[in-house]
């Protein structure tokens, strides 16, 4: 080691070598791991993910202020309507800021691990699929009640961006079932 260090000292590191024959790649790369799909650029899946917060977000913010508005309890598809965009927008947010949270941290620190799977990954799941079931009553109940009653335009903001959320949840891995 010494001998080692008085070369590199003196302007004589040692030259490099391979002992024996040099090594050959056995196989080629799969050129199809390379392709990226237009879903899978960032700048897609922030927009889609805004988009969805926007319509979460304002979906809330009308209904906050229909309520003050009208003062009466709201229909029970009204309620089902708030409770999706309050579950949609906290799971898109918390599931970003995780995200941004493992980048950032190089993703030395994951939190807890419950059977060999992130704590808060547990609970965005979670709640990522409580926003799916709501949806989905959500459209039952516009299904049942399509007959009874025109069904309000905040609903229907909510189902657009809602039946789109679940397709982007299942590409996050984000649902249980």
């Amino acid at each position: 080691m010494t001998s080692w260090l008085f070369h590199v000292i003196n302007g004589q590191p040692p030259v490099a070598q391979t002992v024996g024959q040099t090594p050959v790649q056995m196989s080629k790369s799969l050129t199809d791991l390379t392709t990226v799909h237009w879903y899978d650029y960032y700048w897609f899946q922030l927009g889609i993910s805004v988009l969805f917060l926007l319509i979460f977000i304002g979906c809330y913010f009308v209904s906050i202020k229909d309520r003050l508005k009208k003062k009466t309890k709201a229909p029970s598809i009204q309620r089902l309507a708030g409770w999706t965009a309050l579950t949609g927008m906290i799971s898109i947010l918390s599931f970003w800021m995780y995200l941004i949270s493992l980048w950032t941290n190089g993703g030395r620190d994951i939190g807890w691990v419950i059977a060999g799977i992130p704590f808060l990954w547990i609970v965005i799941q979670l709640l990522a699929t409580i926003t799916a079931v709501l949806i989905i009553l959500l459209i039952i109940s516009c299904l049942k009640n399509q007959r009874k009653q025109q069904t309000s335009a905040r609903v229907k903001w909510i189902l657009y961006g809602g039946i789109p959320f679940i397709p982007w949840a299942i590409y996050w891995h984000l649902l249980f079932f």
